[in-house]
């Protein structure tokens, strides 16, 4: 390319086609980074949030943009116990950014990333959640981990059911940066 583009006299692409400076809406998705399993992940009998392994690193283009994340699973247990999705952030400043305790309390209340009695080993259980993190404000990589809570100490089997292997699920956490 030999020219410049120019918009109102500002430089948009340069004389080597590289974008040099640009304007985004509020609303504009950024960037998206993923993680994914679809391997079988055996949690030993515990109660409280335990990492489970699948997590997604982004880095901020703008301080201050919301991040919405995405999480999702499946699972079964060695027996009854309610189970939630906890969303702990790490980086630059750590945060549970949603818990999900498995007891159906404080953002449970309305049944987000809560699932109650889930007891019978032969059944391959979905739970997702969604949320916005409004509190990040740097450009320096953050990482969105997944963690498992049940309010019982039960063991629990992700991606399986129970003593199983051919009933299958995946595990995946979205992460989108969103322009404010």
């Amino acid at each position: 390319m030999t020219g410049i583009f120019k918009i109102n006299n500002n430089e948009i692409i340069d004389s080597t086609g590289k974008l040099t400076s640009a304007v985004f809406p509020a609303g504009t998705i950024l960037q998206v980074q993923t993680g994914f399993s679809n391997s079988a992940i055996e949690m030993t009998a515990a109660t409280g949030a335990r990492n489970i392994g699948v997590s997604a690193s982004i880095t901020p283009k703008f301080s201050g943009s919301t991040v919405l994340v995405y999480a999702s699973m499946q699972f079964s247990s060695s027996a009854t116990s309610g189970v939630g999705i906890t969303i702990k952030r790490t980086g630059p400043s750590d945060q549970t950014l949603q818990k999900g305790d498995g007891n159906g309390t404080g953002i449970n209340a309305g049944k987000i990333a809560y699932f109650a009695n889930s007891s019978w080993s032969s059944m391959l259980f979905p739970i997702a959640g969604m949320f916005t993190d409004t509190t990040q404000n740097t450009t320096t990589s953050h990482v969105y981990n997944i963690q498992l809570d049940t309010n019982n100490s039960v063991g629990v089997m992700i991606n399986r059911r129970w003593n199983d292997l051919l009933w299958m699920g995946t595990t995946q956490i979205v992460v989108m940066e969103i322009k404010e």
